[in-house]
């Protein structure tokens, strides 16, 4: 009986003592974590380094001004906010020759004629607005990300699936 009586407190006390250990390692260790990213992210917003970041993919939804993007390689989507300010451009890619697809003209071609497979083609971009994207689009998206960790899209080029010949 005597046993139980100091047994049952000495339970008691180490329970309280592991528990105690193991909260403050868990704080310990989100403080840790939090200090290296810290570290990390004001390497990446520091301005000394230049990124040119790139989603590009299918377009699954737009809700607002927010596109969701599925890879064309993975199944992963992600969603990026486009800037009221962001240059949105429709591109179109053809082969060199080949009458300008409805609503392209002269001016709208950009760079050189390349060639791929013996084939020469050109591209021609154009202003649209961010009311002619629309799910199903393949889009590439510049973009920031932003101390919250947002994406934020400041160049959005698209094109309608299959509007690519079938060799580039």
């Amino acid at each position: 009986m005597n046993n139980k009586k100091i047994f049952i407190p000495l339970i008691v006390i180490l329970f309280i003592l592991l528990a105690s250990v193991s909260y403050w390692a868990g704080k310990n260790s989100n403080i840790q974590a939090n200090k290296e990213l810290k570290k990390i992210n004001n390497i990446l917003n520091s301005g000394s380094i230049d990124w040119n970041s790139y989603l590009v993919g299918n377009i699954k939804n737009i809700s607002g001004r927010e596109i969701t993007v599925k890879g064309f390689s993975s199944n992963k989507e992600l969603t990026v906010d486009i800037l009221p300010s962001a240059k949105i451009y429709e591109i179109y890619y053809f082969k060199a020759g080949q009458t300008l697809p409805e609503g392209f003209s002269e001016e709208d071609l950009i760079g050189e004629p390349f060639t791929i497979n013996g084939a020469d083609y050109v591209s021609a971009e154009k202003d649209i607005s961010f009311e002619e994207i629309k799910a199903g689009d393949d889009i590439f998206v510049q973009f920031e990300i932003t101390p919250n960790y947002k994406l934020k899209g400041s160049v959005v080029k698209v094109r309608e699936p299959g509007s690519q010949p079938a060799d580039l």
